[in-house]
């Protein structure tokens, strides 16, 4: 993915997904590192995407299971 190294960290993985890591990684190409940082940046944005929705509707009636349910749907 082209960018600096910016910190070092061990990561311990089940076997099971270890495996499937090093698979998905000799597929495609990439590192383990690579897909690492993929997810976690994915994850990090559902992350942000929800909190920007949830303060989008702070205004709403909705209560927590509706809005969970919603931004299921999208």
């Amino acid at each position: 993915m082209g960018n600096k190294l910016a910190g070092n960290s061990t990561i311990h993985f089940d076997a099971d997904l270890y495996q499937a890591l090093v698979l998905k990684a000799a597929q495609s190409g990439d590192t383990l590192s690579d897909l690492v940082n993929h997810a976690v940046r994915c994850m990090i944005e559902d992350d942000q995407d929800a909190l920007e929705e949830l303060e989008r509707r702070s205004g709403d009636p909705m209560g927590f299971f509706e809005l969970m349910d919603s931004l299921d749907a999208q």
